[in-house]
């Protein structure tokens, strides 16, 4: 047995009673709710409603081919009602908007915030629409920035290191580093240019970001106070075509 050891409220419910009773029960759960790029269906044990409506028997219709909302009104009814409910709990407090990344817990050394979670400014776009391996390129104007919205639950001081990729002759651009009123500088000193990797094993093109090699540079140590915040990534000065390719921010809490 785990001890929850929380006060808050857990979704679902337990599973004890199913695992250590002679005779268990448990509370029924009519419907389960499943939900992608806010397209939500509904399915009992019968029945399934899709995101657009329709309702099919998969007693009698596994491969959904039949639409019987029309022959089963009251059914169609309780499942959309269901459904409709679901969804004003789940996304009517908009529990997800303007929500920071926390970091800084004094328990914990390190954080990583890649790409994936990054915000940008200007003509700055990802490798790919798909987030994750993805990276933060064509970086081709002085003014553009790249952000996170944090926040710190403990003060300290952290080593801040980026990796990067730079062409040959792109290298000299100074990058500035701020969170509040505090802010650190530094200059790519070095280049290092990588080819994506991956293609010549694939044997279609795939549709999420090809990746590549990137080389670790230490910015230097910030302070970062209790609270919430923009960490900011931007460029003082640009000596070449571009400044960099962003893959992640890592920080290291050395005090």
């Amino acid at each position: 047995e785990i001890d929850k050891s929380t006060n808050k409220k857990l979704d679902g419910i337990s599973l004890k009673p199913l695992l250590l009773q002679d005779n268990p029960s448990a509370p029924k759960r009519p419907y389960i709710f499943s939900h992608w790029k806010k397209k939500i269906s509904v399915r009992s044990q019968q029945y399934r409603l899709d995101h657009t409506g329709k309702l099919f028997d998969m007693f009698k219709d596994p491969g959904e081919k039949q639409d019987i909302q029309k022959q089963l009104p009251k059914i169609h009814k309780a499942m959309t009602r269901a459904k409709n409910n679901w969804k004003k709990d789940v996304f009517g407090k908009d529990w997800l908007k303007d929500r920071p990344m926390v970091i800084g817990h004094k328990e914990s050394d390190r954080y990583t915030l890649p790409a994936r979670d990054a915000k940008f400014t200007g003509d700055l776009k990802r490798s790919n629409k798909f987030p994750n391996c993805s990276f933060i390129t064509n970086w081709t104007q002085a003014g553009d920035k790249i952000y996170f919205d944090i926040e710190v639950q403990d003060d300290g001081i952290f080593n801040a290191e980026i990796y990067y990729t730079c062409p040959e002759g792109d290298q000299g651009s100074e990058l500035k580093l701020s969170y509040q009123k505090e802010s650190l500088n530094a200059t790519v000193k070095d280049s290092f240019d990588s080819p994506l990797l991956g293609a010549d094993q694939d044997r279609h093109e795939r549709m999420e970001s090809y990746v590549k090699e990137f080389k670790p540079l230490s910015l230097g140590e910030l302070k970062l106070t209790k609270g919430k915040g923009q960490l900011t990534l931007e460029v003082l000065s640009k000596t070449g075509a571009s400044v960099i390719d962003f893959r992640l921010l890592q920080l290291e809490r050395v005090q």
